[in-house]
């Protein structure tokens, strides 16, 4: 019982000297989790648990460790300066620039050229010499398509057989 009892009172007296590191986002404040730390030579790792905390015991005084996270930069930082700051490391997010591409959808040349029925295209002149209130009313101003009135003002076109 006594045993028992100066093991729980030791664990109590040195867990707040245990080396945990807890790496936190600068701009939001909110631990980081599953940073990856190691040494430079990769042959000591641990991750960050969910509240950005990792148990840096393995990792001697001379080490300089190495926090990595795939939407974080990666930071490499000194043993002593991780103690000096009170085990607390930032990292600082990845900006990005994602490449858009504009896909208009008109394949102009691949329609026209592969297909046996009439197509004819309306260019941006074109469509604003009509000035149509809505899309119907323009291609029946082109006189290529027959549209079938609503009373609504709206408009379908017609198409062979679907009468």
């Amino acid at each position: 019982m006594r045993l028992g009892l100066i093991i729980v009172g030791l664990l109590v007296v040195f867990k707040p000297f245990a080396q945990v590191v807890q790496v936190i986002d600068p701009l939001e404040y909110m631990p980081i989790a599953d940073v990856v730390i190691t040494d430079a030579k990769c042959t000591k790792a641990v991750k960050t648990n969910m509240l950005g905390e990792a148990l840096i015991e393995a990792f001697s005084a001379k080490d300089s460790l190495i926090f990595e996270h795939p939407y974080y930069n990666t930071k490499k930082i000194a043993f002593k300066t991780i103690k000096k700051d009170g085990f607390k490391v930032f990292l600082l997010d990845k900006s990005f620039i994602v490449e858009v591409e504009v896909d208009d959808g008109l394949k102009r040349d691949a329609i026209t050229s592969n297909t046996s029925a009439q197509i004819k295209i309306l260019s941006p002149q074109d469509i604003q010499r009509i000035n149509a209130q809505t899309t119907a009313d323009m291609l029946e101003a082109t006189g290529s398509v027959l549209v079938q009135k609503s009373q609504a003002g709206g408009g379908s076109p017609v198409i062979r057989g679907f009468e």
